[in-house]
């Protein structure tokens, strides 16, 4: 079991249901990242792509690209993180691009959120600490109206993310890759 507490006020009310404490439990922080948390997501989502697609080696400025792009989105609405620490060190992430579309006929807005680089250090797996990153992230997008959150799961993940609520999409997705788009 784990003990969440959040550090952001903004959130107290969702944080209501996490602050339980026993004494058997790691002692975990979730908290949304900040600009200065940059490095332990840039340093996440390495090690979730050397993990997961080892035959494709990073290019020697992908690390100054990530850093770039995390400083990019998170200044801005489109993208939160959220970020559990244990025993001093960043232990598992989880990072939301949020998207906005033209509304329907009986929507005034249609927010969706696609959730990448869900990673927790090997050494923290099976401990509870990515559930409750991600019900961090599920409970701040019913809060923001997000109306619904999509993925691309591994093998490893996917139990998880079905007993989260995750689903087959209904629609037929499908994809088209731009020749010269790298």
């Amino acid at each position: 079991m784990i003990a969440v507490e959040f550090e952001n006020q903004s959130t107290h009310l969702i944080a209501q249901k996490y602050k339980k404490k026993e004494p058997s439990m790691i002692d975990v922080t979730i908290r949304r990242a900040m600009l200065s948390d940059i490095p332990d997501l840039v340093e996440h989502r390495l090690k979730f792509l050397l993990e997961y697609q080892p035959e494709s080696l990073p290019a020697e400025d992908y690390q100054q690209y990530l850093i770039e792009y995390y400083k990019d989105k998170l200044s801005s609405s489109q993208f939160v993180a959220f970020l559990a620490y244990a025993e001093n060190q960043c232990v598992s992430s989880a990072g939301l691009l949020v998207e906005s579309y033209p509304p329907k006929m009986n929507q005034k807005n249609r927010i969706q959120g696609t959730v990448f680089c869900v990673y927790t250090f090997p050494e923290w797996r099976r401990k509870g600490i990515s559930k409750k990153v991600l019900e961090r992230l599920i409970d701040y997008s019913r809060v923001m109206h997000i109306e619904k959150l999509k993925l691309y799961a591994t093998k490893m993940g996917e139990p998880l993310y079905r007993m989260l609520g995750f689903l087959e999409p209904e629609d037929l997705a499908m994809e088209l890759k731009i020749d010269g788009a790298n």
